[in-house]
């Protein structure tokens, strides 16, 4: 996960009684590249975070989302399987 980044909290509220995270995560973070560029050119051009994208972190799942409005539109297909 990108620790510099403020990720979203969604919920409580009257129909949901959980949290969701919602956030950048990488394979590699390239050190050599201090600025981002997700929020102007989108993460999928992002030098910092290449290889990058969003997750939706609900309390059983963990979700790949395009951008962080898609959070509430996961679905079965889009599941990350978590290894422990």
């Amino acid at each position: 996960m990108d620790e510099e980044d403020d990720w979203e909290v969604h919920g409580p509220h009257q129909d949901m009684d959980y949290q969701v995270y919602i956030g950048r995560v990488f394979e590699q973070p390239l050190p050599v590249y201090t600025f981002c560029t997700c929020a102007t050119k989108g993460i999928d051009s992002c030098k910092k975070h290449e290889n990058g994208f969003y997750v939706a972190i609900y309390p059983k799942a963990v979700y790949e989302i395009q951008s962080p409005e898609d959070w509430s539109k996961v679905g079965q297909d889009d599941r990350i399987t978590i290894k422990k």
